[in-house]
């Protein structure tokens, strides 16, 4: 979307309507899958490996929230698509 900005912004030219190819191989839709972020962040607390459960163990917090997110993702799937997009369902890339 910053390309598209940084054109409307720095041309005189104002089309009437645009084509926009992708993600559908030039096929024309109308609509637009969109697209959300966000951040997930989790503290831990150091501890001692003869006595981990005084600490906090932060990538075990976020093994869950992710597994969280994924059963989110396979939710939104099973209740949203839309058959004329190319990718027709929710997504979700944690990472």
């Amino acid at each position: 979307m910053a390309g598209a900005r940084y054109f409307a912004e720095s041309t005189e030219l104002r089309p009437d309507c645009a084509i926009i190819g992708e993600p559908t191989s030039l096929q024309p839709v109308r609509a637009h899958k969109g697209h959300m972020s966000n951040a997930i962040r989790v503290l831990g607390q150091s501890g001692h490996s003869s006595d981990p459960a005084r600490g906090v163990n932060a990538i075990e917090i976020m093994h869950d929230a992710i597994g969280r997110v994924m059963q989110l993702r396979d939710s939104l799937k099973e209740r949203y698509h839309y058959d004329a997009l190319h990718r027709a369902v929710p997504d979700a890339q944690p990472g």
